[in-house]
């Protein structure tokens, strides 16, 4: 009988064991380009519908924004932004580079949070692209190579600044947890009774907004809640938990596929509700901690071990 918890003991010390993710060379060039490209969503294209901004937010507070309702300097920001952004994705004096980049998008974010209403689509992936353009800073100082450092920050910086994201990635779900937590004086797991009216709320917003009426899985979910109040701990603690334990996906590339499969689960789950799409959440879990590069990697490799002509 011994035997049995030993055995159960060695199994959960090989699910939560640390292993450092060592990031491939490819993996870091081919995740460093296409997080550009979703990062590139996130520079503005024409000026904001904005006249003012009468609640300032971000960088609101220490500068005038004013100049983001001219559309000839939107026009060179929006052209400088992008160039610097492909630049610093190809490994182009990233300090600099990406630094232009982030200035751009936060100056434009800051403008449009002022107004009163604060939105957060795009916050993760801003968050990510200020990891990543640190991480290039950080280098400076690992580096000895001087003015070529900052040119070109090389392999080790690359593989730093998809560590530094991912990080970021599942910290940002960790924080939001606690957020919940501290914001309800610890009773938002518990708060099933509410979670209906949550939903309701949602379906008017939308309906107002969007003239969108909820799918058939929405309405199964009213009904269903209408009946049985409490499952909606149910369905709260879970998501709960997904969220609070996140930083756990750091440990190792198995708790990283399965934190990034049970993330995306749960922002399925809040669209087809309660119609909040946060996609730009969703293709950050895919890349960095689902990772489909790394065990596509895996896969080749194993394949290759395993017909490989015996000496």
């Amino acid at each position: 009988m011994s035997a049995i918890p030993s055995r159960l003991r060695d199994a959960v010390g090989s699910i939560f064991r640390f292993e450092p993710f060592q990031c491939g060379k490819w993996e870091a060039v081919l995740l460093r380009l296409i997080f550009a490209w979703l990062a590139s969503s996130l520079i503005l294209t024409a000026p904001p519908s904005f006249p003012d901004t009468p609640h300032p937010h971000g960088l609101a507070h220490f500068m005038d924004l004013g100049f983001l309702r001219d559309a000839t300097t939107v026009h060179w920001l929006s052209l400088t932004a992008t160039l610097t952004l492909a630049l610093g994705a190809l490994g182009i004096a990233e300090p600099l580079t990406l630094g232009w980049t982030l200035f751009v998008v936060i100056a434009s974010k800051s403008y449009n949070q002022s107004q009163g209403v604060i939105g957060h689509a795009g916050q993760l992936l801003t968050l990510c692209l200020l990891a990543q353009w640190l991480a290039s800073v950080w280098a400076l100082r690992k580096s000895a190579a001087g003015l070529r450092g900052l040119i070109w920050g090389g392999l080790e910086s690359w593989k730093r600044q998809v560590w530094w994201i991912t990080q970021t990635i599942a910290a940002s779900y960790t924080v939001s947890a606690c957020t919940k937590l501290i914001n309800s004086d610890f009773t938002w797991p518990f708060r099933g009774a509410h979670f209906l009216v949550q939903i309701l709320k949602a379906h008017e917003e939308n309906r107002a907004s969007y003239l969108g009426e909820p799918g058939q899985f929405a309405q199964w979910t009213v009904r269903l809640l209408t009946d049985h109040p409490t499952l909606g701990n149910a369905m709260l603690i879970p998501a709960f938990v997904l969220e609070f334990f996140a930083f756990l996906a750091l440990l190792n590339r198995r708790l990283s596929l399965a934190f990034g499969l049970g993330l995306l689960a749960f922002h399925n789950m809040t669209d087809l509700n309660m119609a909040i799409d946060f996609g730009a959440h969703q293709q950050l879990l895919w890349l960095f901690l689902v990772n489909p590069i790394f065990w596509a990697g895996a896969a080749i490799l194993l394949v290759r071990s395993r017909f490989r002509p015996q000496a």
